[in-house]
């Protein structure tokens, strides 16, 4: 049940700066372009949401020089790792890439 949302998501291509952030069972980046405020709209999607039900996120990091996001996830005592386009999700049983966070 980890992963992307099976639902399809519009994602705006022009995206270049989007706030990061932890809800309870989602992770989401939305577009900070100041367009879609002045339409009274819902900001873009700026890449996909990471979603899972069964999970409490609460913290989010973003390493810029690969393009990947951390989470932690409280309810199940890890922290994972996903590429901002939905792939490559990395499971506390792959305790191999954690070596790399010190």
């Amino acid at each position: 049940m980890w992963g992307v949302n099976s639902y399809t998501v519009a994602l705006s291509a022009e995206v270049t700066k989007y706030l990061l952030f932890a809800s309870r069972n989602a992770i989401r980046g939305i577009s900070l372009d100041s367009s879609a405020a002045a339409t009274g709209s819902s900001p873009p999607e700026a890449i996909p949401p990471i979603v899972n039900s069964d999970s409490t996120f609460v913290a989010v990091d973003y390493d810029a020089a690969d393009d990947y996001i951390y989470y932690s996830d409280v309810r199940r005592s890890s922290v994972h790792r996903i590429h901002t386009n939905g792939t490559g999700l990395l499971t506390p049983s792959d305790d191999a890439w954690l070596v790399d966070l010190s």
